[in-house]
């Protein structure tokens, strides 16, 4: 009679554990037919794409000079499209200003500083609203009519907390250059508002 072999423990729950009920099959892949087709298409594009990056990569390495005018060319359309942004932005700007320079009805300057308020431009809505409100008053009588009206004068002469916000918003906004805010646009708005028949100080 045959001796009975020893079974090792180990390999048998290896054995057991390589039977397929203990392996999980493969997740649905329900799109890989569809991209591994799309990969099958453009595998040609981008092949070509990093072989002519590559060739221009290692033309520039081997030609340093046509790589440094390459470079000045483009430093030079960055530039050149930021000076023709700058333009047009000053351009716009101008056409703004002359059109409030240009005219001294408070009333057609004050439509001009709504438009500009509802276009989102708290900066002109508070110039406009601001030289429209210390025309009216000029108009009225409770300013001095005269174009070298400072603003310094101008509070001065009202003494008014109202139109002193109105000024120190165009002040820093206009000349501070400080982003405007809700609180400017309303300050600028007081100026119009102000009463024409109080008394003019000296």
């Amino acid at each position: 009679m045959a001796p009975l072999r020893s079974v090792d423990p180990r390999q048998q729950a290896a054995a057991i554990l390589r039977e397929s009920r203990f392996h999980q099959s493969g997740l649905p892949r329900p799109l890989y037919g569809v991209f591994r087709v799309l990969g099958g298409w453009l595998a040609p594009v981008g092949n070509w794409v990093v072989s002519v990056i590559s060739d221009i990569v290692g033309f520039l390495a081997n030609n340093p000079g046509v790589a440094a005018l390459l470079a000045l060319v483009v430093v030079l359309f960055g530039v050149l499209s930021a000076v023709s942004l700058r333009r047009r932005h000053v351009r716009r700007r101008s056409v703004v200003q002359a059109s409030v320079m240009s005219s001294d009805d408070p009333l057609e300057l004050r439509r001009l500083a709504e438009a500009a308020e509802a276009a989102g431009d708290g900066a002109g809505a508070v110039r406009l609203y601001f030289r429209a409100g210390v025309l009216r008053l000029q108009r009225g009588g409770r300013l001095p009519d005269r174009p070298s009206l400072t603003i310094g004068e101008a509070r001065r002469r009202m003494r008014s907390a109202d139109f002193e916000a109105a000024a120190r918003s165009f002040e820093s906004v206009v000349y501070g250059l400080r982003p405007a805010t809700a609180t400017d646009v309303h300050s600028a708005k007081q100026s119009w508002l102000e009463p024409l028949e109080a008394t003019v100080h000296p």
